[in-house]
């Protein structure tokens, strides 16, 4: 190829690469240029957002905070300014390249100050310091500065110089933070926000700057009491509520309390500023809203102003409370519930009082909180404890003075006081402040605020009550219960040394008014120890006697409201008891405790309790219409009205056959009581008719009498026309007749009939009794419903298997039915005096007890519980005898042929007398009284082998004696002769002996068979 041609060639090859790559290279710079614009965008968009958001949070925990961070500032930022655009602050960033400029907005409801100076934006890693400063014309500021601390002298930060490199009174030289130039910084550094005159410093070098942390209460009005929590508070400073001055009333380095003073005009919601004498101040931004707030004076229960505090857990108490500015529409709460029936009345300028109902709440105490409808509040516990001067005065027999008031008080001379108190009072409840020779004044009331009625600050706790004597009080105690201050000073009893302990004078315990008696009283004018011990021997002025005329302190004794488990009756069943008592009844109602006191009409009763809305208890006997009362163990009760009535007597309204134990089958009677049997028929009836009470049958059996099973009491008919006035009128009808015959029945209706009793008209029990009311074949006593005279109860005999009514008396109780179920021992000796045990069911105290038909003296029963009795037997024939458990109402259980007297034996003679020793020989014993006999024959050491028994009569047995080689291997007894007892056991371990009765042969040749030769004599 030619050269040429080759250039040419190249040259085409270049601009061909030319053209495909100068396009692309401009894309390339064209993209870049769009990229790099929006890293830009991107890192303005980072450090505007985040100054705005921590410029927030600065402003949201206030002064003193600042924040420092860093943030990357992008190239071409030719200013930040902030501007104020319809209540929002704006931050703007611009930017210029040269060519294009951009404005980036940044809202925010924070007011940010601090223009950047030009020289400030070059791009970079920027380190920004946002500070929350005080308040500056009326507003709150967050300033932001992106300049570095300038450095001092000795090149530290200029925020950290001291007076040591910057001579000069310790003034500072250049910026300090937030372009302020701070001078007179009086040895502190610029770490804080200052303007203004210096500050006094802090013991770490740093500036002294009050700082509010709380204010409680932050609603409230004109006189309320605000407690301004914080630190570094200084003596004398200045508390302001938005542009009003409040009256300070004490100082502390981390707490102030003031009185808020009038509203400012403006705004409800105000700024709270605490500032030192030397000009550091605080600001809390909104820290008080004013609310027409309301002041409780007084709480106390609108039925009896001076009772306790206290209602039922389940409301409905009626309270009324005094006080200040409460609004019409005020809501009442007791405890978390809301209070019903509220009713606000005025009285005179600004005085208020309501009336309410407290709703249900949990035991204990509940604080009462009243709210306006523009949120003004106030609570019980907010209140402090009242003290005033009685406008009374009194000698030292305070006794007698409360005794003009009260003619049955009874109580100590510090109780006199007290009653003085409350009745001067005329609500609430109320202490003297008065000392005796055991008891300290200052132990007499609760540790507290205490106020004047019109709420002069009198001392903020008891300590300072105490502690006059170094310390005065706020305010001596001048006004009198209903805040009239006094014209002149009063002379006060008290006995109270200033640390509020007894002095030696007291006139004897306050029950003395003569001139022989002294005490220690205080001026009522003094704030200092004087106000309780105005001793001064400078001003002879010492103990006074006690006839000369003084007036009290009376102390309030501040309670909340208490909710109190107090009972209330609803109901009784039955609503009535008969008057001799004993009656078991079911108390209905509300708020029952564990352990309840019942009484009726002062008279205990044991009681049980089951829940909180029932206790069973046992009437006592009583007449009339009586009080019930329930007492719980915190000692609050309930009391409704019981009755007693007389005891009733009726004749049943159907008939039934001798065999009343069957005839009770229909009642539901299973057992074998006869009686038993009776009664329940008659307490069917009853039930049936819808008559309370328990019913007994006026009935005798072998066992029992009928005038055993009814009470002592007055008897009547059913509609209550008298029948006896008691039993003995029953009984006594040969000389005086039952005053009306018992011909009514369950039902109400008149009968005319004749009616079993097997009773004598004693009282005592007939022999014909139907056998025990269990036969159909036998006869029975009947008496003659219509009959007022014996007869009533013993009119003719009837065949047992004819139909005939019963007597059916009232008793408190239902008789008890015992049952007995084994004696222990069950064989016993004739000649008695033996324990036994009886075991069963349903004993009462103080039974009694009979065997074979002997009754046992008192003191040979004893009841050990309701299923065991022990008692001694009595001398008694051989053979099986009865045993029977009476209760004290009659009530009893029998065990036929339940104990068996033993029988002894008799052995008059055996035959053969003699056998071989080691042969079974066939004997025959007689006697007497054998019952399924064994046989023994006993050595004279006391070695018994037994013999067989092959058959018995009670006068002989047939029997065959031991081979003693089977029974026993002695030498002794198998190498001789000997005579050896019989002996005879009945079953019932009954015993006969005949001695030296059988003798057995020895034989040496058998023995020797036995043990070998030689071996036997």
């Amino acid at each position: 190829m030619k050269s040429g041609q080759a250039s040419t060639e190249y040259a085409l090859i270049v601009l061909v690469g030319l053209a495909l790559i100068l396009p692309a290279v401009f894309v390339f710079y064209q993209n870049a240029g769009e990229s790099s614009e929006k890293i830009d965008q991107a890192q303005i968009e980072a450090f505007g957002t985040k100054l705005v958001q921590n410029a927030e949070r600065v402003y949201a925990l206030g002064p003193p905070t600042r924040i420092k961070f860093e943030e990357k500032l992008p190239p071409h930022v030719s200013g930040i300014s902030v501007s104020e655009q319809d209540g929002l602050y704006v931050l703007k960033i611009t930017t210029d390249t040269g060519t294009v400029t951009n404005e980036f907005a940044f809202p925010t409801e924070v007011p940010l100050a601090g223009d950047i100076l030009p020289s400030q934006l070059s791009p970079g890693l920027k380190k920004i310091t946002l500070a929350a400063a005080p308040v500056i014309a009326g507003k709150s500021l967050v300033t932001m500065n992106l300049k570095e601390d300038a450095a001092c002298s000795d090149g530290t930060a200029q925020n950290q110089c001291s007076t040591a490199t910057n001579p000069g009174a310790g003034k500072q030289i250049g910026l300090c933070f937030n372009n302020v130039l701070i001078e007179n910084c009086l040895q502190c550094g610029c770490q804080e926000i200052i303007t203004g005159t210096p500050i006094l410093c802090k013991s770490d070098n740093t500036c002294r700057i009050p700082k509010i942390s709380s204010v409680i209460p932050f609603t409230g009005s004109k006189d309320t009491i605000v407690t301004i929590t914080g630190t570094d508070f200084l003596p004398g400073a200045a508390v302001k509520f938005g542009s009003a001055s409040a009256a300070v009333t004490s100082i502390e380095e981390n707490e102030i309390t003031v009185v808020v003073p009038e509203k400012p005009s403006g705004s409800s919601i105000v700024d709270v500023t605490v500032t030192n004498p030397d000009g550091g101040f605080g600001t809390m931004a909104a820290g008080f809203t004013y609310v027409l707030s309301p002041h409780i004076t007084s709480i106390y229960l609108t039925s009896d102003p001076l009772a306790a505090l206290e209602g039922p857990a389940t409301g409905g108490t009626s309270i009324t409370i005094t006080g200040l500015r409460f609004d019409p529409a005020i809501t009442v709460k007791v405890g978390d519930n809301f209070a019903t029936n509220v009713v606000v009345g005025f009285f005179g300028e600004g005085q208020s009082s309501l009336t309410a109902t407290t709703p249900a709440g949990p035991e204990g105490q509940a604080v009462i909180k009243l709210t306006n409808p523009d949120g003004g509040t106030t609570s019980s516990s907010d209140y402090p404890t009242r003290v005033f001067t009685t406008q009374s005065s009194y000698n030292g027999n305070l006794i007698a003075a409360a005794q003009l008031i009260d003619p049955g008080f009874t109580g100590t001379g510090l109780e006199a006081a007290d009653l003085l108190c409350r009745n001067e009072a005329g609500s609430g409840k109320w202490t003297a402040w008065l000392s005796s020779s055991s008891t300290a004044a200052k132990n007499r009331i609760a540790d507290d605020k205490y106020m004047l009625a019109s709420g002069t600050l009198i001392a903020s706790n008891k300590a300072q009550l105490l502690n006059a004597e170094s310390v005065p009080l706020k305010s001596p105690i001048i006004e009198d219960r209903n805040g009239e201050q006094f014209v002149t000073a009063r002379q006060v009893w008290t006995g109270t040394y200033p640390n509020g302990l007894p002095t030696k004078y007291h006139c004897n315990n306050w029950q003395s008014g003569t001139g022989s008696y002294a005490a220690f009283y205080g001026n009522n004018f003094q704030s200092n120890a004087k106000w309780t011990y105005n001793f001064d021997p400078a001003a002879d002025s010492y103990p006074d006697s006690c006839d000369k005329l003084k007036h009290l302190y009376c102390i309030e004794n501040r309670e909340e409201f208490t909710y109190a488990v107090i009972p209330s009756i609803t109901q009784t069943i039955p609503a009535t008891a008969l008057e001799l008592g004993g009656q078991s009844i079911t108390i209905r109602g509300s708020s029952f405790a564990d352990t309840p006191a019942v009484t009726f009409g002062g008279t205990p009763a044991a009681a049980t309790f089951v829940d909180s809305t029932e206790i069973t208890a046992v009437v006592p006997a009583g007449t009339g219409t009586v009080d019930l009362t329930v007492t719980n163990p915190n000692g609050k009760s309930a009391t409704a009205a019981f009755t007693y009535n007389k005891h009733r007597i009726f004749v049943t309204s159907q008939a039934f056959s001798g065999d009343l134990i069957t005839e009770a089958a229909a009642f539901g009677y299973s057992g074998t009581n006869p009686l038993a049997a009776a009664d329940k028929i008659c307490q069917g009836l009853a039930d049936n008719a819808q008559l309370s009470s328990r019913w007994a049958a006026w009935l005798s059996d072998s066992e029992a009498d009928a005038k055993d099973r009814v009470l002592d009491v007055e008897y009547t008919q059913l509609p209550g026309a008298p029948v006896a006035a008691s039993k003995a009128a029953l009984l006594n009808t040969i000389a005086v007749s039952l005053e009306n015959p018992i011909n009514i029945d369950e039902t109400g209706n008149p009968t005319t009939d004749f009616v079993w009793t097997g009773t004598f008209h004693t009282g005592s029990a007939d022999t014909t009794v139907c056998g025990d009311w269990a036969s159909l074949a036998l006869t029975g006593t009947t008496g003659y419903s219509f009959n007022e005279n014996p007869a009533w109860t013993d009119a003719a005999d009837a065949a047992c298997s004819a139909d005939k009514r019963i007597y059916c008396a009232e008793r408190s109780q239902s008789i008890s039915t015992p049952t007995i179920t084994a004696v222990n021992p069950a064989n016993v000796q004739q000649s008695g005096g033996e324990e036994i045990t009886i075991t069963g069911t349903g004993f009462v105290n103080e039974p009694t007890v009979k065997i074979g038909g002997v009754q046992l003296d008192p003191a040979a029963v004893t009841f050990v519980s309701s299923t065991k009795l022990t008692a001694i037997t009595p001398p008694h024939a051989g053979g099986q005898v009865d045993v029977v458990a009476r209760n004290p109402d009659s009530g009893y259980a029998k065990l036929a042929e339940g104990l068996n007297y033993i029988i002894l034996p008799a052995i008059s003679s055996i035959s053969p007398g003699g056998g071989y020793l080691y042969e079974a020989t066939p004997v025959t014993i007689t006697g007497t009284g054998f019952s399924s006999p064994t046989v023994k024959f006993r050595h004279p050491n006391g070695v018994t082998a037994s013999g067989t028994v092959n058959d018995y009569s009670s006068t002989q047995i047939h029997a065959t004696t031991p081979r003693w080689i089977d029974e026993t291997k002695s030498k002794q007894i198998q190498q001789a002769t000997f005579q050896a007892d019989v002996i005879i056991t009945n079953a019932d371990t009954g015993q006969a002996i005949l001695e030296n009765g059988f003798t057995f042969q020895y034989d040496k040749q058998v023995c020797e068979q036995v043990f070998g030769v030689g071996s036997c004599p």
